[in-house]
């Protein structure tokens, strides 16, 4: 009976279909094919929502090796996108994204403007830049920062670069990111400094670079920060290496 039922199945009439319906091959019989949506899989079983409305249920192994992959690639796509979200609701509650919420500005023309890092990322590293108009080595060196942004790090999910203005105003912020080419986001000098977190690793002198995890342990500084903030966007896991 079940030889019958699947061949029924797999002799149905084909008609237009979105884009989400696809060919699901009989695996005793490469002719026998139907158009159809997967709608979940269970205990070993597909179930398929027919261009007719209705739903049938196949067995795994009585479909093709192709309709097999593409069930393992759907489930396997779930899969990440689920740790993925897990991943973002915890990036969103540690330490550093506390002090970055409601605090992060872009640059838009000539003016900042409010800036959500978790509306397009879920970082779980940090790079925080210290930087200022009036500082000379800060603009020697911020271009190569915003050069390894834009090349290495803008495209991750999960590391981002925050510039902590030590500008006092806003004109000189404003000045800074547009003449540095940043196009990460930056803090204020007056909203980050009352911020524990960040206060309390301040730095005595700048430019200055910290790599930080999501609960605002101090992975790396200077160059060795950049270096490692990079790795970790393309992948990588470098060893971890104490603050110096």
């Amino acid at each position: 009976m079940k030889t019958i039922l699947l061949s029924i199945v797999f002799a149905a009439i084909a008609v237009s279909a979105p884009a989400a319906i696809r060919k699901w091959t009989s695996a005793d019989d490469a002719s026998k094919s139907f158009d159809g949506e997967l709608t979940g899989v269970k205990a070993e079983k597909a179930t398929i929502k027919m261009k007719n409305g209705k739903s049938v249920t196949v067995p795994l192994d009585k479909l093709s090796q192709e309709d097999r992959d593409f069930i393992a690639a759907q489930d396997k796509e779930k899969a990440e996108a689920a740790a993925a979200t897990e991943n973002a609701d915890k990036a969103k509650t540690g330490e550093v994204a506390k002090a970055l919420a409601g605090n992060t500005v872009k640059l838009d023309g000539k003016r900042l403007k409010k800036h959500d890092i978790f509306a397009e990322k879920a970082p779980e590293h940090y790079l925080i830049y210290w930087g200022a108009s009036w500082c000379g080595p800060c603009r020697a060196a911020a271009p190569h920062l915003a050069e390894a942004y834009d090349s290495d790090i803008a495209s991750s999910k999960t590391v981002e670069v925050v510039h902590l203005s030590c500008d006092q105003d806003e004109a000189g912020m404003i000045s800074f990111m547009k003449d540095m080419k940043f196009n990460f986001p930056g803090v204020p000098q007056g909203k980050w400094q009352k911020e524990k977190v960040f206060a309390a690793m301040a730095p005595k002198g700048i430019p200055n670079y910290k790599l930080l995890d999501a609960t605002g342990k101090i992975i790396a500084e200077g160059e060795e920060a950049k270096t490692k903030a990079k790795e970790l966007a393309h992948g990588k896991a470098p060893a971890e290496t104490a603050a110096k």
